[in-house]
């Protein structure tokens, strides 16, 4: 059964050679005159019309095949047939093996597919974009040709969706990114896209990266009744968070303060703000927020701004000899408490959460912070 069709183009003619193909054998040869532009395409065949259909291209494209000692319209082909129009002499690249699979979903349960991933990096002064596979190996992407994917989809017809294993790292790669072949890598890129413009601004005085990380996914029920079966990665939402040194942080940004307890008075045209600062209560440490917004265009800013801050706090902590240290907020809404405790899991007392009393509006919200686990997190 010939699963592919490869037309090797004569420089400067619209004849070349045709290689009918059952897996990487070549069953049968012969001439083709086409002019098709070289590129990989999906194809179809009408037999009892003598019809090639080619995929993703616009009527009255020629495409005629002759055979050495066979007749095209009685063989068997494989559904869906792939066609490959290449220039003679063209370099293959040696790291890539083209792979049999057609299809948005061809690869997606596979355990090498490249969008099993868990997190995201983008180095906002380099442009370098990394992402944590499932199987803990960190693979850099071309973050300009998956954006370019993006922003300029197929409008000719059909999307052709082909695949290759890179011979290096033996991860499967989709030729074109798109939120069908790779939601997750794309959900990053657009993610990063929207925290670009302000994290660029803060990149020209110290290094700064954008942290991809998962808010939440659903992964499909496929392959979990086997475990010979990998299950599907999920397709998540994704979200940028700002990184650099907290002390960097400070002097990068108008309206922080510096010294021992260090401050911030923020406010942007696009509603995002931060008002808060390290304070010193009789001998205790705390990291009080009046109020913080973080929604809009200059998101990243205030949350670096945030996250500077709480280091600012177990440094200060620290100072005094100090294992933990207070994160306290003025009324904080039931969005304020869940930050609070999302913090606490992860860089303190877990269970230290209580609401505190406010002559008005919602309580007052109090955790326990961890001066050791949170200095581990500033390591840029």
């Amino acid at each position: 059964m010939i699963d592919a069709i490869r037309i090797e183009m004569l420089p400067g003619h619209s004849t070349g050679n045709a290689l009918f193909l059952t897996g990487a054998a070549t069953a049968h040869q012969g001439t083709a005159d086409t002019d098709l532009d070289p590129g990989i395409y999906g194809l179809a065949v009408q037999k009892a019309a003598k019809k090639w259909v080619i995929s993703g291209v616009k009527g009255g494209i020629r495409f005629y095949v002759e055979l050495d000692g066979a007749d095209p319209w009685t063989l068997n082909y494989a559904t869906p047939l792939r066609l490959e129009v290449v220039r003679k002499g063209q370099l293959l690249n040696p790291n890539e093996d083209l792979l049999d699979g057609i299809g948005p979903d061809a690869y997606r349960n596979d355990p090498q597919y490249i969008d099993r991933v868990t997190a995201g990096h983008y180095d906002v002064a380099t442009g370098k974009f990394t992402v944590d596979h499932e199987d803990d190996s960190t693979v850099e992407l071309d973050y300009a040709a998956i954006l370019k994917h993006i922003q300029q989809p197929n409008t000719g017809g059909v999307t052709m969706y082909v695949y290759y294993r890179n011979l290096q790292n033996y991860k499967i790669y989709p030729r074109l990114f798109d939120k069908n072949t790779a939601p997750n890598i794309v959900g990053m890129v657009l993610e990063t896209e929207q925290a670009r413009p302000s994290a660029e601004g803060l990149a020209r005085l110290g290094r700064f990266l954008l942290e991809l990380v998962k808010v939440r996914g659903s992964a499909s029920a496929v392959g979990q009744v086997s475990s010979q079966v990998p299950t599907r990665a999920a397709e998540a939402t994704w979200k940028a968070v700002p990184r650099t040194s907290a002390g960097l942080m400070r002097r990068m940004i108008p309206g922080m303060t510096g010294g021992n307890t260090p401050s911030a008075n923020l406010r942007f045209p696009s509603g995002d703000l931060l008002k808060s600062g390290v304070q010193n209560k009789g001998g205790q440490v705390v990291y009080r927020v009046d109020e913080m917004i973080a929604i809009g265009a200059n998101a990243a800013t205030v949350k670096a701004a945030h996250r500077s801050l709480i280091v600012a706090a177990a440094q200060e902590a620290r100072r005094l000899g100090q294992k933990t240290f207070k994160m306290f907020g003025v009324q904080a809404n039931p969005n304020a408490r869940r930050h609070f405790d999302k913090l606490a899991r992860e860089v303190g007392d877990p269970r230290s959460g209580k609401q505190l009393p406010s002559p008005i509006g919602h309580s007052n919200y109090e955790v326990t912070l961890s001066v050791d686990k949170v200095l581990a997190t500033n390591v840029l």
